[in-house]
């Protein structure tokens, strides 16, 4: 675990440099309120993307792991048969949403964006569990360099606003997952309903969790450019910097999950969540120690007051990441309606801090909020594992 762990951080944190580079030079061209509308993009592929794979990422690492390969790339070909189904669709109504609203252009451009991420994310999955640990780092490393590269050469030779950057990040996405993906084939001469009963029985529960969840993590964003665009933009790049944290929770999860699967099958979890726990912990206090003492180093004057809400954001992604154990457990057991549950609950508290904030609400309300709704995800997720016979008698067992 420790060897995959140090690649994985390697490369996260090669990841991380590049992203805080990305960012300085694109806060010091772009007014919060350009970057609000970067955002409101985000925001909408986030909520787009598990509809276009069914949420079956998971399912990927599942398989995976207990299939021989002749059975998982008949798996793998149908999900990609899905999704490329899923994200034709997704794309019509993007069009037909921009003919009667006149939004922005990049509105057009989601449905081709979240299937080429969701075929880049069924890759990586196999790249975590072959444990081809560089060449899933070089992908997402590739891409924060690809993007930094258009974003840089559409600011200096065209013009600097939410449009290019929006066009570097697609580029950057469509790019990488076509190199990796160049070898595989969607067998749509052998699309019949049977084949996706598996993946809509694993899957509906997240895509109908979909919406909470958008709630709960991406809707701030949304929410807040309707009152403030440059708010909006505070809030957007607040998630943004906060999000570092995350890309070392996804380096952790990426170098632990087979290490979860197998201590759940040989019932000794308890000290596998222990170290976890004890890494995500020191890590986030690190993060934040080192931004309170060199923050204003990199931050430019339009986003300075992102230090108001940065803390909150930080403690919230913290604590949704103390339930990376229990969304892998949910995804080997197929108890996906967990995760449902977690998220409704989340939303809900979410929209009732809003609603009591809503006549002064600010990028700071909605990080408030966002730390509320994980501190409820993260509980509620808990709460119905340790209900859950199986897991913990598994974990009272380690």
């Amino acid at each position: 675990m420790l060897s995959k762990l140090i690649i994985y951080g390697v490369f996260q944190g090669l990841i991380v440099v590049v992203s805080l580079l990305t960012m300085i030079y694109v806060t010091k061209h772009v007014s919060p309120s350009e970057y609000a509308i970067y955002g409101v993009f985000l925001s909408i592929a986030a909520l787009f993307q598990p509809l276009a794979s069914f949420s079956c990422e998971r399912l990927v690492q599942v398989k995976k792991h207990s299939l021989s390969n002749d059975k998982y790339q008949v798996f793998i070909g149908e999900l990609i048969a899905l999704t490329a189904i899923s994200s034709f669709i997704i794309a019509f109504l993007c069009f037909i949403y921009f003919s009667l609203f006149s939004t922005q252009a990049t509105t057009l451009l989601i449905g081709i964006f979240v299937a080429f991420r969701s075929l880049k994310s069924f890759k990586l999955f196999e790249y975590n569990i072959e444990n081809r640990t560089i060449k899933y780092g070089l992908v997402g490393l590739s891409v924060k360099v690809l993007a930094f590269i258009f974003i840089y050469v559409f600011f200096e030779v065209y013009s600097a606003n939410a449009n290019y950057l929006i066009l570097s990040i697609f580029i950057a996405e469509v790019s990488i997952s076509l190199l990796i993906n160049n070898n595989r084939v969607i067998p749509f001469r052998t699309i019949n309903k049977a084949q996706f009963k598996p993946f809509l029985k694993f899957g509906l529960p997240l895509v109908i969790a979909t919406i909470p969840a958008w709630i709960a993590h991406d809707s701030g964003r949304v929410i807040l450019d309707r009152f403030s665009s440059a708010e909006a933009g505070i809030l957007t790049f607040g998630l943004q910097l906060a999000g570092v944290y995350m890309l070392f929770n996804s380096a952790l999860g990426n170098a632990v999950v087979k290490d979860v699967y197998l201590a759940y099958e040989s019932r000794s979890l308890g000290k596998v969540i222990l170290k976890i726990t004890s890494l995500q912990v020191l890590v986030s206090i690190l993060f934040m120690t080192v931004f309170h003492y060199s923050g204003d180093l990199f931050l430019d004057e339009k986003f300075i007051s992102v230090n108001e809400c940065f803390y909150y954001l930080v403690l919230g992604f913290l604590i949704q990441s103390f339930s990376l154990v229990p969304v892998y457990l949910a995804s080997y057991d197929g108890k996906t309606k967990f995760v449902l549950k977690a998220n409704a609950f989340a939303a809900l508290a979410f929209i009732f801090y809003v609603l009591l904030c809503l006549e002064a609400i600010t990028a700071v309300t909605i990080a408030q909020g966002f730390l509320f709704s994980m501190l409820t995800y993260s509980t509620v997720l808990w709460f119905q594992y340790f209900n859950s016979a199986s897991t913990f008698t598994s974990i009272n067992k380690s």
